[in-house]
């Protein structure tokens, strides 16, 4: 894993119970599953999968180049961006 990633290349991180200053650097296929937490930022690019339950996002959440970011029941109080092939789907807000 190349420095500063939080998840690369074929792995799954789950995270509960966290509060997160960001997920702004993860890479390749990795998919990153994320409840009942709070976050600074969330970023996902590549091919990168995110999925956020029961959350609260304080800032932005990116989806660029082919990142794709489902949000269940989870509060954003930032901006929701989509960049290139990037993907943001909401779910029971």
């Amino acid at each position: 894993m190349e420095r500063g990633r939080i998840a690369n290349g074929d792995n799954t991180l789950i995270i509960k119970d966290s509060d997160l200053a960001d997920n702004a650097f993860s890479a390749g296929n990795a998919k990153i599953i994320i409840e009942n937490s709070n976050a600074a930022f969330l970023r996902a690019r590549d091919n990168v999968e995110m999925t956020i339950k029961n959350s609260v996002i304080n800032g932005d959440v990116i989806a660029e180049n082919n990142g794709k970011i489902t949000l269940i029941n989870t509060k954003i109080r930032g901006q929701t961006v989509k960049k290139g092939n990037g993907k943001i789907i909401y779910l029971n807000l």
